[in-house]
């Protein structure tokens, strides 16, 4: 690996301190030591790489910024491997080092899963729904899903901290956090190819009762393509707001609800409008 894309312990404090620093213009590193409770100099000598902090003292700042277990583990182990007072101490640094990364790719692969294949966020709608059985056997019937896809999705729901398991029930997190910015954009087109393919075939297989799909043919001045995004995605923030879960109602099937906005007549590329 070019050294110089590798992870550093100086590294991986400045980029926690930008992160704070776009959230509020008038972060600084003074105020950054403050929340961590270390003197602003020890924390200026560490972001400049001079120097390293004691187990105790790593273990306050995890603490302090509300580290996953991984991240804990990450930011000793950086720290160690830079600032260890012996060879071993380097050494077993790296070695757990190398674990809590591979890890870290593991998960991401399998967030990668969630949004390229639709019957991840299907399961997890369906727990919230008051039928629910935590039976592989009745989720595979229910999505129509091979048994093995389900106990392959369930590990995988369960690895990300999307659902846990208490008293062999499944039950929601709702910790769980998909950006697509940060997804390969084919799992992102897989996940939405896999949604227009199932309302496909809702059209054929489904009654007008249980569905409801309607198409809209019209003349459409391009220049306006971002504010017309821009109210679809209310309408869609609208919609889960008055129709999602809720304790009050009763929730026996998941639907899924897509909608397609796009240019039908041959496309002609007009450099005088951006795009958004």
């Amino acid at each position: 690996m070019n050294s110089s894309y590798e992870l550093t312990f100086e590294k991986y404090l400045t980029s926690i301190f930008e992160k704070r620093c776009q959230r509020n213009q008038s972060y600084s590193l003074r105020a950054f030591a403050r929340d961590l409770g270390i003197p602003s100099a020890n924390l200026s000598r560490a972001i400049s790489g001079s120097r390293g902090f004691s187990k105790i003292t790593l273990k306050q700042i995890s603490t302090r910024l509300a580290l996953s277990e991984q991240e804990r583990q990450l930011l000793e182990s950086l720290c160690e491997k830079q600032f260890g007072k012996s060879k071993k101490t380097k050494i077993d640094a790296e070695i757990k080092l190398k674990q809590v990364l591979l890890y870290q790719l593991k998960i991401a692969d399998e967030k990668v899963s969630l949004i390229s294949d639709w019957y991840h966020m299907a399961i997890l709608a369906l727990i919230d729904s008051n039928s629910f059985k935590s039976d592989f056997k009745w989720i595979g019937e229910e999505l129509n899903l091979h048994e093995k896809v389900v106990v392959q999705a369930i590990d995988r729901l369960i690895s990300v901290g999307a659902i846990k398991k208490e008293n062999e029930q499944f039950i929601s997190t709702g910790n769980l956090f998909v950006d697509p910015r940060g997804i390969p954009s084919a799992a992102v087109k897989d996940f939405h190819h896999q949604i227009i393919k199932k309302a496909d075939e809702a059209i054929d297989m489904q009654g007008l009762e249980d569905r409801d799909i309607a198409s809209l043919v019209m003349c459409f001045d391009k220049s306006k393509m971002k504010a017309a995004k821009e109210k679809i995605r209310k309408f869609r923030e609208e919609f889960e707001t008055e129709f999602g879960p809720s304790d009050k109602d009763q929730h026996q099937e998941v639907y899924a609800m897509g909608i397609q906005f796009y240019q039908v007549t041959k496309f002609k590329e007009n450099k005088n409008i951006k795009g958004s």
